[in-house]
């Protein structure tokens, strides 16, 4: 009935949004759902067909159960739990998506199988690190591969399957430095070799360092063997996906990602979105940020920094955790509902249905939910299920639309991060204390082209020689802790387009030629001034957002989505107001670029609570839309012919 291609999901061949919860005891011995003494069974049934009922047919779950060697060095694996999940799927029509691995698979029992920190001590046991071993110890990646193609296998029988979850916010632990066992260090020096970062006697004699380098030493130590820390990470999980199409290549792979490539955890957690683009079929992050006020800005950096590495690879973004706090108001759920759907998403999973059993020493009892623990419904649970069904009713316009890019990006570079984590961070060693001044400039950028409307890709300088994002305009936010390599492409892209480094001290911007020493050979590129606005820069160069929205709180933003039917191009705007004190917004104007928008024959806005056509007026290149008064958001839906709407 569902499948999954290219990231979209597939309902009988037809496109839909992908709408989802997670169902599954963790691998916590005390975070789940129904007790062991309770009736799992029977209650999971109950759960699934109430889940499904609700407008949410995919469910994720993971694979709870035994995996060991037998005395003949078979391996057995016993999956009562998720087989009675998916059996149940397959008789519901709804899909699933399978968690492959736990924490840190170890078959055979290596003594030595644990990563090491800085001095020489294995990680404790922390229900939220769900890779503790060593990425690099020969025994432990054969018991992962094992583990990922036998799982594969096993779970392919059932029809509900669409994808495998390869790990779940698979990073470094959280306090202390990783990874020192001599499997990662001898690894680390193959890398340096292979890169060319040294040759292949310094490379023999490297010593991975185990601090941050003092003031006035020189940090290339500590940055390389962080990138090469994130990289491991990538290859590790990447290799795994890989391995799970082997046992069934029918499924196609996703992991869950943290926000860490956006915040200033990046170097010590080691997670990073555009590496596992390359090689997943799904970018999928797990995202608990609101989406009002300040924090806004942060929370649609990381979406947005997410679905440009999905885009970078013509490939598709998914929510594989979105927040569904047992206490959420019903406001956010439609803010960051309103967000992703902007942002180019095409499937979220909510996390979770029901709320776990309260036990006396449980990590999040009764945390998170759309339903409690005794199964009586949260406060946001009815607005939440009307917000769905209208999602899914409107997947015509969502499932197979694509982003309307803004050409504008923001170039995003590991390098620069782990440069400034050295020099900024001292012997600090607890990820979520940690500053960096490289993420800040990119947050601040990303914020200020957002205040003009435009939602920033972001890059990587390997990425500008294709170009496969439309880039008419580059944002350095760090030029000097680039890399060479990095420099030069960047340098080498701006001979193309325009390109300017961002000047924290004054909030401007540079020229990337008063840096890389050279001038643009296009006239159109230079600007009169030296130093000059981010506004100042768009203006002169011609850039304008595909939409936006005037009004006087100026706290509304707007993701636009193209794509056509039988009656021609439609658009839809995601419409989302982030005021801080989450006032009602009276005097909207949604303007499109007319030079990128044709006017279509109709416009209409639409929430859970209404369905209100609207009006399109031209002015001074644009089209403008009045809008109704608008609380947390909002589509906006221009079409030709009739309003395609599927059954919720």
């Amino acid at each position: 009935m569902y499948e999954l291609k290219n990231g979209i999901l597939y309902r009988d061949g037809r496109a839909c949004f992908g709408l989802g919860q997670s169902y599954y005891p963790s691998y916590h011995a005390q975070k789940v759902p129904v007790p062991e003494d309770g009736d799992r069974l029977g209650e999971l049934k109950k759960d699934l067909r109430a889940m499904r009922d609700a407008g949410f047919p995919v469910v994720r779950l993971a694979a709870l159960g035994e995996t060991r060697l037998d005395e003949n060095g078979r391996l057995v694996l016993d999956f009562p739990l998720p087989d009675a999940i998916m059996q149940e799927a397959d008789k519901l029509g709804m899909a699933t998506i399978v968690r492959l691995q736990g924490y840190s698979i170890n078959l055979h029992g290596y003594p030595d199988g644990l990563m090491l920190d800085q001095n020489g001590n294995e990680p404790e046991f922390y229900w939220g690190w769900f890779v503790r071993n060593c990425l690099n110890h020969p025994g432990i990646l054969e018991d992962n591969e094992l583990v990922t193609r036998e799982s594969a296998r096993y779970f392919s029988r059932y029809k509900s399957l669409i994808s495998y979850q390869i790990y779940n916010e698979a990073a470094y632990p959280k306090t202390g430095f990783y990874d020192y066992h001599p499997a990662t260090v001898a690894a680390y020096r193959r890398w340096l070799e292979a890169t060319g970062r040294r040759a292949p006697e310094a490379a023999a004699a490297a010593i991975a360092p185990r601090g941050r380098p003092q003031p006035g030493e020189d940090p290339q130590d500590w940055i390389d063997f962080r990138m090469f820390q994130t990289e491991r990470m990538s290859s590790f999980l990447n290799h795994l996906s890989d391995v799970a199409k082997e046992g069934f290549g029918g499924a196609e792979t996703l992991t869950c990602h943290m926000p860490c490539p956006s915040n200033p955890t990046a170097p010590m957690m080691g997670e990073d979105y555009f590496d596992i683009a390359e090689r997943m079929d799904v970018v999928g992050i797990t995202h608990y940020t609101v989406s009002k006020g300040p924090d806004f800005f942060s929370a649609m950096m990381t979406l947005d920094m997410a679905e440009s590495a999905a885009a970078l690879f013509d490939k598709h973004a998914w929510l594989i955790e979105y927040d569904a706090r047992t206490y959420c108001p019903l406001s956010e759920w439609e803010r960051e509902t309103y967000c992703a759907v902007g942002a180019g998403f095409k499937g979220i999973l909510y996390y979770q249905w029901r709320a776990d059993y309260p036990f006396a020493d449980s990590p999040e009892p009764n945390g998170f939910g759309m339903v409690w623990n005794d199964g009586s419904k949260t406060e946001k649970y009815d607005g939440a299920v009307a917000m769905t069904r209208q999602l899914s009713s409107l997947s015509p316009y969502i499932a197979e639309s694509e982003k309307v890019r803004s050409h504008v990006g923001i170039l995003y570079s590991q390098h620069a991060i782990a440069w400034a984590d050295a020099l900024e961070n001292g012997g600090e060693q607890v990820a979520g204390k940690l500053k960096n001044s490289s993420i800040e400039r990119l947050r601040r950028l990303y914020a200020r082209l957002r205040e003009q409307g435009i939602a920033a890709d972001f890059v990587r300088a390997q990425d500008l020689t294709g170009n496969a994002l439309g880039l008419q305009l580059l944002l350095i936010p760090d030029w000097e802790k680039l890399s060479k390599g990095e420099q030069e492409e960047a340098a080498r892209f701006a001979q193309r387009y325009p390109a300017f480094c961002y000047r924290p001290g004054s909030d401007g911007l540079r020229p990337l030629g008063d840096y890389a020493g050279f001038e643009p050979q296009a006239k159109a590129y230079r600007l009169p001034n030296r130093e000059f606005r981010l506004g100042a820069a768009l203006d002169k160069l011609g850039i304008r957002p595909a939409a936006r929205v005037e009004c006087a709180s100026g706290c509304i933003s707007a993701g636009l989505l193209s794509g056509k039917d039988a009656s021609g191009p439609h658009f839809l705007a995601a419409l989302n107001n982030y005021d801080d004190f989450e006032r009602p917004v009276t005097d909207a104007v949604l303007l499109l670029d007319a030079g990128r928008i044709p006017q279509t024959e109709h416009a209409v806005f639409i929430t859970p609570r209404e369905s209100i056509p609207l009006q399109v007026q031209k002015r001074e290149g644009s089209l403008a839309l009045p809008l109704p008064p608008i609380t947390t958001g909002g589509y906006v839906i221009l079409y030709n012919g009739e309003l395609q709407q599927d059954p919720a």
